[in-house]
């Protein structure tokens, strides 16, 4: 199971501009939306908005992963969008986010759902990657570089 299997260009926004991260997320879930039909969308909205208040997904180092299980989809379904400027997420190092990978997973699925946060967090762990998928000018350079580091492995 790869990422690059889960996300395509329609799911990629490389000039994400949003003033919060509730709107950032609120950007990404309505992408996954239009690419694979959400039950009930703000539910989903809902649900990940309350998992920011019990705990922020910020992970730190310009990333922010939102993510949830929900009834509310069939598949995973993860999306990316990169901010130049940076949006305020909690993160525990106090650093905006700049990467935001929002994964979307169906309750019967947690095997694979804990392998794409994996994945997710491999292809962020350091800076040199970072910066690679801060610099993308397009998805298809997003989804070029994912397929790259996925041979690596």
């Amino acid at each position: 199971m790869t990422l690059s299997k889960f996300i395509d260009k329609s799911l990629i926004e490389v000039n994400l501009a949003s003033s919060s991260k509730e709107e950032a997320i609120s950007k990404l879930v309505d992408r996954i939306d239009r690419r694979t039909k959400i039950v009930d969308k703000k539910k989903v909205l809902d649900e990940l908005l309350e998992r920011e208040k019990g705990m922020s997904t910020g992970i730190g180092e310009g990333v922010a992963l939102p993510h949830v299980r929900t009834s509310n989809v069939s598949k995973i379904s993860i999306a990316l969008g990169i901010s130049k400027e940076g949006i305020e997420f909690n993160s525990f190092d106090g650093k905006p986010a700049h990467l935001i990978f929002l994964l979307l997973g169906p309750n019967s699925d947690n095997e694979n759902y804990l392998t794409m946060m994996a994945q997710i967090t491999k292809l962020v762990c350091t800076e040199r990657k970072r910066e690679k998928l801060l610099q993308a000018r397009d998805p298809k350079e997003v989804i070029q570089f994912i397929i790259e580091m996925e041979a690596m492995r």
